[in-house]
């Protein structure tokens, strides 16, 4: 914090002055006793006066006369240096209260100045928390339909497949999708950090094993069951994002299978938690 160099100037000039006036008085007290000591050695001897009964009118000093000496001696040459000091003294006092006044107009500016920057802080931070809603990012998925029944491994196989697509306007890099039918684990689908452009997407697909009366189900009735699934995700701003999806289908054949959303919460068991950790 600066001062004012003239600020600063005042108080020196007061105490320069008030040890300049300490010094003369110091040096009149001192030839004061030697002037007092010459007036009593070279004065003539006083002649003795006779005593009378009756003390004269004019030796009797009135009150006037008191406050007149007294005012003689308060302001004369030998209170000069009294009242020099008195001035300087005034001129410090001044020059120290107007010191502590800058000081105080200095603080309050920086006081202002700090909550300016506080609140400039919070200000940026709303914007960069606003341009993150406006930049928030997810994933749908869409073109949920199945395919015919082929056997593999002697077992009945539902083909499903589906997409995954980008709706915002940042890219986003696609890690994995791990899914559940029924509440069982039945695919982990890898997708190696791969590009998603904004309104792109891609394709996954499932492949669920039927028993023989979900195979009936499917061929002669409705086959219901409930498809499931997180989305790991990178976002823009590089934070690793889960969303979770799903489904209830309907599945009688390829052009009759339905698939409805609805909520979904990954199950919580420990072979499932496994499933969900990333690599």
């Amino acid at each position: 914090m600066g001062y004012n160099y003239a600020v600063m100037r005042a108080p020196a000039i007061g105490i320069l002055l008030a040890i300049f006036v300490a010094g003369y008085q110091g040096k009149v007290q001192q030839t004061q006793p030697n002037n007092d000591q010459n007036a009593r050695q070279y004065s003539p001897a006083k002649a003795v006066a006779p005593v009378s009964n009756f003390a004269p009118a004019e030796h009797k000093q009135s009150t006037y006369q008191k406050a007149k000496d007294y005012l003689g001696k308060a302001f004369g040459p030998e209170s000069i240096p009294n009242w020099a000091l008195v001035v300087a003294a005034g001129i410090g006092l001044f020059a120290t209260f107007r010191t502590l006044r800058i000081i105080r107009k200095q603080t309050d500016a920086i006081v202002r100045d700090a909550d300016a920057t506080q609140e400039a802080a919070r200000a940026t931070q709303a914007s960069v928390e606003l341009q993150k809603v406006g930049m928030e990012q997810w994933v749908d998925t869409e073109k949920w339909e199945t395919d015919y029944l082929f056997t593999q491994d002697g077992t009945e196989i539902l083909p499903i497949y589906f997409r995954i697509k980008n709706p915002t306007k940042f890219k986003i890099i696609l890690h994995k999708a791990i899914l559940w039918i029924n509440g069982r684990h039945i695919s982990s689908v890898w997708f190696r950090k791969q590009l998603l452009a904004p309104d792109g997407y891609t394709g996954a697909a499932i492949k669920y094993p039927l028993n023989a009366g979900q195979v009936a189900a499917y061929r002669r009735e409705t086959l219901k069951f409930e498809v499931g699934g997180v989305i790991y995700f990178v976002d823009a701003f590089g934070k690793c994002q889960e969303q979770p999806f799903g489904y209830t289908c309907g599945c009688r054949s390829p052009d009759k299978s339905v698939f409805e959303p609805i909520s979904f919460v990954p199950p919580s068991d420990a072979g499932n938690k496994e499933e969900r950790k990333e690599t």
